[in-house]
């Protein structure tokens, strides 16, 4: 389970993990908008994952010079998210993703333990695996866990802000039964 962490993060002990998670159609969006209405976050940011969120979050934290290792169900929408980061300036070289992107060298229990251990975690707040995730580095007392963000327009500049602590991933109100 060490194994990509060792391979890839030996030299660094700073590290973010993105998981992207297209859920698998419309019983997966229709998820996702309802933890979003709950939750007051927006209802597609986590499927997107652009760099100008990814950025929203890494900046203020000074990790965009640090390794991200990218993590996805390896469906069209990880590929197409994967792509867009790959093509940022800022965030493409600190990129770290299972080259095969079908399956390959990834392997789930080596994507939790690696996800649950990083400095940053970047998740989707309507999948089973993120909320896990976000779960198991509460318990363990990890901070830098994002799953509910939202735009905000501040007159003509845009940023992104958390509309919940990420202990709500606990809250039936807000995850219901995922909670």
């Amino acid at each position: 389970m060490c194994s990509v962490i060792e391979k890839e993060f030996v030299k660094h002990l700073d590290y973010t993990v993105i998981h992207s998670r297209s859920l698998e159609g419309e019983p997966g969006k229709r998820l996702l908008a309802r933890v979003a209405h709950a939750s007051g976050c927006d209802d597609t940011a986590a499927l997107k994952m652009t760099p100008e969120y990814i950025k929203s979050i890494l900046r203020p934290l000074n990790m965009l010079d640090k390794p991200i290792l990218f993590i996805t169900d390896h469906q069209r929408q990880g590929k197409e998210t994967l792509k867009n980061l790959l093509a940022d300036k800022e965030i493409g070289p600190s990129i770290r993703y299972d080259k095969s992107l079908g399956g390959g060298s990834s392997w789930v229990g080596s994507d939790i333990t690696s996800a649950t251990l990083a400095t940053v975690f970047i998740g989707n707040p309507a999948s089973t695996l993120s909320g896990f995730i976000a779960k198991s580095r509460i318990a363990l007392g990890y901070d830098n866990t994002y799953l509910f963000r939202k735009r905000k327009e501040k007159g003509n500049d845009i940023e992104w802000i958390d509309t919940q602590t990420p202990i709500k991933i606990f809250d039936r109100q807000v995850m219901g039964s995922h909670s």
